[in-house]
Order: C-alpha cells, then structure tokens, then sequence
C-alpha cells in the first residue's frame, strides 16, 4: 500500500554517535530546566541581601 523505498540502514558508529549527541541534549535541557527554576529564587537571594 505504502510501497516505497526502505529507509537507508545506519553503522553502528552512527548510531552510537546519534545516541550521544541525544544523551547530551538531554542533559542540556535538563540544566535548563534546573536553571530556570532556580532563577527566581536567586534573583530574590540577591534582591533581599545585596
């Protein structure tokens, strides 16, 4: 129904890269998260005591 061509097939040191680079996205992203959450917190640290 869907005939088509097959999606070219990737090494294993492609994969292994594309793994990695996703791993450290992720792990951006979550420092991000972590980031922002802080930062109100921070603001008003130095608001209150500087």
């Amino acid at each position: 129904m869907f005939g088509g061509f097959a999606p070219p097939q990737i090494s294993q040191a492609e994969l292994r890269q594309r793994e990695e680079e996703a791993a450290g996205t992720v792990k951006m992203v979550l420092a991000g998260v972590v980031g922002l959450y802080l930062s109100p917190f921070v603001v008003k640290f130095f608001e209150n005591y500087v």
